[in-house]
């Protein structure tokens, strides 16, 4: 699957101090609106805490953002939050950020770049060029083929002249999936590509089948229990899965949404749900910490029939909580993980999901199977101390 680099880390596993550096990253926005950006980002931010580098991050913020959540980030990490202006705020940036990079970029070694459609990876890539200090670019799926085809005219007109100076300064392009480094779009750039699995937080350490989320919800313990997790936008499936779980005709069945979006897409897929299924079909609103957990746990299937995924953390969740997981194809990592028997695959149709809901639900041994499959390609594949080794080797490379 992904390919981890070599071992190597600034901080020893027993906590010794080795060769630290000064990382600074660079995000869009601090709104969770941004989705798997902003959590990415995040993770690598505490991964680098982790090993004893000293680490920044600078993000743009506005009164209108969602919600500004960074419980999940170490508090080592020193946060810089940038207003966005008026007129530059469209494009996420302002001249406080530009202010606020120029203040800061001497003071790092390394400035990693998360997401390439804005200002504050332009600014980024202009102070980079005025200066010594190393730059690492993480596109999360922006420059996909599926991504490029939003705001498809303007992307194609202002590509050469916004994003490719950036790929031009990068000293390291770092995708999170094979696929995703296959398919990136460098307007014309010979990028040098890395392919390392985003670190993923680990579950806390309570057995499967927990019943705590059940007992939130009304759900029966014995109930086959379906679960989407993660934000509510267009591209993740969400009427097929509805129709997938229609078709299912299970009367026991239960799927919980656990996740929001924006108020008129939540209101869309509300709508969508029939009558005869809206005792059995639960939207939760936004799940983290212990509640996000709980529901990993007590779940039999994750459901995720999404247009597009460049790598899934919602899926590796699952993963490292014993959850097998029902995918489409365009979630990259969705064939390694059926390839490793903790995934199976289907279209996004509708009726061939609900084949395949079929299927797995009528087996509890087999997902039962696909569970234990699930912890161990979790120790293998996304073991996080061998990710920490590969993110520190690409601070040296």
């Amino acid at each position: 699957m992904c390919v981890l680099g070599s071992a190597g880390s600034a901080v020893s596993r027993d906590g010794s101090r080795g060769d630290s550096r000064r990382i600074l990253h660079v995000v869009n926005r601090l709104d969770d609106r941004q989705g798997g950006a902003l959590v990415a980002a995040m993770e690598i931010a505490n991964a680098h805490v982790a090993r004893g580098h000293q680490v920044s991050l600078i993000g743009t913020s506005h009164p209108s953002d969602a919600r500004t959540s960074l419980s999940s980030l170490d508090s080592r990490v020193v946060v810089h939050t940038v207003p966005r202006g008026r007129i530059m705020g469209r494009f996420n940036g302002s001249n406080e950020l530009r202010r606020s990079l120029r203040q800061h970029f001497n003071a790092h070694d390394v400035v990693h770049v998360h997401s390439l459609w804005g200002l504050p990876s332009i600014m980024s890539a202009f102070f980079a060029r005025r200066s010594r200090v190393r730059l690492i670019v993480s596109p999360h799926g922006s420059l996909d083929p599926y991504d490029l085809q939003k705001h498809r005219s303007a992307k194609r007109l202002l590509g050469p002249v916004l994003v490719r100076p950036v790929l031009q300064q990068a000293d390291l392009v770092l995708c999170t999936s094979s696929r995703e480094s296959r398919e990136l779009e460098t307007y014309g750039v010979r990028t040098r590509n890395s392919v390392l699995p985003l670190p993923v937080a680990d579950p806390p350490s309570q057995a499967r089948h927990d019943g705590s989320i059940r007992q939130r919800y009304g759900i029966p313990a014995t109930a086959p229990l379906l679960l989407f997790l993660g934000r509510l936008d267009r591209k993740k499936g969400l009427p097929v899965t509805l129709e997938a779980f229609r078709i299912l005709g299970n009367p026991q069945a239960y799927l919980l949404i656990a996740g929001e979006g924006t108020p008129g897409f939540e209101s869309q897929i509300k709508r969508m749900v029939p009558e005869s299924l809206r005792e059995r079909v639960v939207f939760t609103g936004w799940l983290s910490g212990e509640s996000k957990w709980s529901a990993l746990r007590g779940a039999d299937l994750l459901v995720l029939l999404s247009d597009n995924e460049n790598f899934g953390i919602s899926v590796v969740e699952a993963i490292k909580s014993g959850l097998p997981a029902l995918l489409t194809d365009d979630v990259y990592i969705a064939g390694d993980l059926a390839e490793a028997g903790a995934a199976r695959i289907c279209s996004q149709d509708a009726a061939v999901a609900a084949a395949a809901l079929e299927s797995l639900l009528s087996h509890p041994a087999g997902l039962e199977g696909m569970a234990q499959a699930a912890r161990e390609c979790a120790a293998t594949v996304f073991d996080n101390e061998a990710i920490y080794d590969s993110l520190d080797a690409t601070l040296r490379a």
